[in-house]
């Protein structure tokens, strides 16, 4: 069933990198298929916006490490945080869902994060996707000690739902189960059959 039917496009690169993303996007929608990406944001403009709603993109994933423009420039080198926030709030008041990534690869980003629920409510996001470092051996460093930010993860949790931001994404060391927001989005099919609904 079409319904059921999704394309997750996303991973080490940017989508719209892709000279042929639009024939894509043009064949998803032929054959009734859903869509949603990972972009860093800087590519995308109003016209843009408007093919991928009108070709099946329900939610765009934006890269936006750090709540201010020093965290952010000094994050994403050659990055316009301007007109990433821009083009954020482009997907924000369209149809399609924005979701706010942000990986907690530093003291700094980590310390932005009540910043950011600010940030993602200004551009209508309707969520915000936060990731714990895992790397220990790039350039970035070792990631942060999460537990020494307790009070920060506590407030940016407790803005999230004030505001009404959906939240996806754990900052504990221990399995954290959470209420699965779209189940079709990444499904896990293991080799003996067995379905997973949601990878969160």
């Amino acid at each position: 069933s079409s319904d059921v039917c999704s394309s997750d496009l996303e991973g080490d690169g940017e989508p719209l990198m892709n000279p042929d993303f639009r024939d894509l996007m043009k064949f998803c929608k032929r054959m009734g298929i859903k869509s949603m990406m990972t972009s860093n944001g800087t590519l995308l403009t109003e016209e843009y916006v408007r093919f991928l709603e009108e070709h099946g993109m329900k939610r765009i994933h934006v890269s936006f490490d750090g709540a201010t423009k020093d965290t952010y420039e000094k994050t994403k080198l050659g990055g316009d945080y301007e007109k990433t926030l821009y083009n954020c709030k482009l997907v924000g008041d369209s149809k399609m869902q924005l979701f706010m990534n942000v990986v907690l690869f530093s003291d700094e980003v980590v310390d932005e994060l009540p910043k950011y629920v600010e940030q993602a409510k200004a551009v209508n996001a309707t969520g915000v996707h936060y990731m714990k470092a895992q790397q220990d051996s790039l350039n970035f460093g070792n990631p942060p000690n999460l537990s020494l930010h307790r009070d920060t993860i506590e407030k940016f949790n407790s803005l999230t739902k004030r505001i009404g931001l959906l939240v996806v994404g754990t900052c504990s060391d221990t399995p954290t189960f959470v209420p699965c927001y779209d189940p079709f989005t990444n499904p896990v099919v293991l080799l003996n059959n067995d379905v997973y609904a949601c990878t969160y």
